[in-house]
């Protein structure tokens, strides 16, 4: 018996133009797929939404996730334990690594299942251990990524070192030499002209690198997460190639996410800083819980709608299986 799909796909506005309703077109397969290409009657061709419909109906999802979160008693319990161990290895330094392992965690968990994006439960002592190991993976594999903008800032930098310089020798030449040295307020001026257009050019080096760099890191993580590519794949230059490739295809998708992961980490900087102003001396049992669900929440449940969206065009691979990934299996009699 025939199935019948509906198949979506994005296509530029030349192959839009010589599409025609029941014409009969071949299309590639993904890798993971047995058949390398499949042929389709074409039923219809429209519009598909503009760019910023899109990036509305994405932000109201995360919205949404955001509600879930606080939504019935079974959720808010659920994150207030979530909440707990956040704030309990925070005193360690072992936060940093749990928080990204989690929010690894959540990305499968949209990758394989059609949730809400309600967050992982944390019920063992192993869950914990699960996130932090695997917090240290994405949080090393990220320090890596961030290498060549540390280069750059560090070759077009006004470091220190010439600071002191610097002023050493205006120091130098006003004890031994005072008629030819420059006076106080010159030097200020010298230093602050040099500190600003080194922080100018900087910012504009960082800003570039951020936006070409951090976005096909994240869709690495996202592949790797949906179990296309192995950790190793991380520090391929070839993988590397393929992410950018994507990023090419969802460019507008990607920048939106990472947008929103910028703004979401500059306002949660700003209630930090207004909490600890305001509450100092609670604020610290304060923040985990906000940063949980305002933040890395947000975060994650922002990416792994990215995620559903290669999945459903077919650039990652669908049912996947996140428990057993790893795991191997008993043999039964």
């Amino acid at each position: 018996m025939a199935q019948t799909y509906k198949i979506t796909s994005q296509l530029t506005r030349s192959d839009k133009q010589i599409l025609e309703e029941g014409q009969i077109v071949s299309v590639n397969q993904p890798k993971y797929l047995e058949q390398e290409t499949i042929s389709i009657a074409v039923e219809s061709v429209k519009e598909a939404d503009s760019l910023t419909a899109i990036v509305t109906k994405d932000l109201n999802k995360i919205i949404q996730a955001i509600k879930v979160a606080l939504g019935d008693a079974s959720s808010k319990a659920r994150f207030l334990i979530i909440g707990i161990v956040y704030l309990f290895l925070t005193p360690s330094g072992m936060a940093i690594f749990f928080i990204r392992g989690w929010r690894f965690d959540l990305i499968k968990r949209m990758l394989s299942t059609k949730s809400s994006g309600l967050a992982p439960e944390i019920n063992s002592l192993t869950q914990i251990g699960i996130h932090v190991k695997e917090g240290i993976k994405i949080f090393g594999a990220r320090a890596v990524y961030e290498i060549p903008k540390i280069i750059v800032l560090a070759a077009i930098g006004y470091s220190h070192w010439e600071l002191v310089f610097d002023w050493t020798q205006y120091l130098l030449g006003r004890m031994f030499s005072p008629a030819n040295a420059v006076d106080f307020s010159t030097q200020i001026q010298t230093t602050q002209l040099s500190l600003g257009i080194t922080f100018m050019v900087e910012f504009v080096f960082y800003l570039i690198l951020s936006f070409v760099i951090t976005p096909a890191y994240k869709l690495t993580e996202i592949r790797y997460a949906s179990g296309q590519i192995p950790y190793k794949s991380f520090f391929s230059m070839s993988v590397l190639q393929e992410s950018y490739k994507l990023y090419k295809k969802y460019r507008f998708s990607t920048l939106t996410m990472y947008i929103w992961d910028i703004i979401i980490s500059i306002l949660s900087t700003l209630v930090a800083f207004i909490t600890f102003i305001i509450l100092p001396f609670i604020s610290f049992l304060v923040l985990p819980f906000y940063k949980l669900i305002f933040k890395h929440l947000a975060k994650a449940y922002g990416y792994g709608v990215l995620a559903r969206r290669l999945q459903a065009n077919g650039d990652l691979p669908d049912q996947i299986n996140i428990h057993t990934r790893g795991i191997k299996k008993e043999e039964t009699n």
